[in-house]
């Protein structure tokens, strides 16, 4: 126990023992009337990977613009919607993908143990393993099929719609190569990646 602690001089003492069980839960609805559920209010994950946090993060993120859009009368209150139907199922999604985390640290008997841990070692020896697994970037992208983002649902596997892309430098009119993010700014945008999208907004959907 000391040595877990990785100071063998610090003072401890055990006054009781537990067993601890993984478990995970979501809320049936993020929302009801003007009260909306966020974070672990809203999901409850198994403390592997840190994913509650990052997801509740996500989860303010998406509810806190939409909220300042609808009290600034920039949007309509029916945006408040969306909130639920973009967030749980990623939620439902990270959860799943927590527990199976979870189940490789709390093996069946000694023997998966074993496997676990010959698994592990080995994996490391690998070279970039290490990284990949340290940064969990084995774990699921989240994806919007439905929401304001979307539009219309879409269950297309290979659709590009609702889905993260990776963050590029682009070239501003001054030839300086920034991150898309900083030459974008805060609030919405929208790329052209062949040519000027203005013309193919009408001035009615402009501003």
């Amino acid at each position: 126990m000391r040595a877990a602690l990785a100071d063998p001089s610090v003072p401890f003492e055990i006054i009781t023992v537990g067993t601890w069980h993984m478990s995970a839960q979501i809320a049936e609805r993020y929302r009801s009337g003007r009260t909306f559920l966020v974070g672990d209010a809203a999901h409850r994950f198994p403390p592997t990977g840190g994913l509650g946090l990052n997801t509740g993060a996500v989860d303010a993120q998406n509810l806190a613009w939409k909220l300042a859009a609808v009290t600034d009368g920039r949007a309509g209150a029916g945006i408040l919607g969306t909130y639920d139907a973009e967030r749980r199922g990623n939620a439902e999604t990270m959860v799943s993908f927590a527990t199976r985390v979870g189940s490789y640290y709390q093996p069946r008997n000694r023997a998966t143990e074993m496997v676990r841990d010959v698994v592990f070692r080995s994996v490391q020896r690998i070279p970039g393993a290490r990284e990949y697994i340290l940064q969990m970037k084995y774990k699921p992208v989240p994806r919007y099929r439905t929401g304001i983002v979307v539009g219309g649902a879409t269950n297309d596997k290979n659709s590009p719609v609702g889905r993260m892309f990776g963050q590029p430098s682009v070239q501003t009119a001054d030839g300086v190569r920034v991150r898309l993010d900083d030459a974008i700014g805060h609030g919405f945008a929208v790329l052209g990646l062949t040519g000027d999208p203005a013309r193919h907004i009408h001035d009615a959907h402009a501003g």
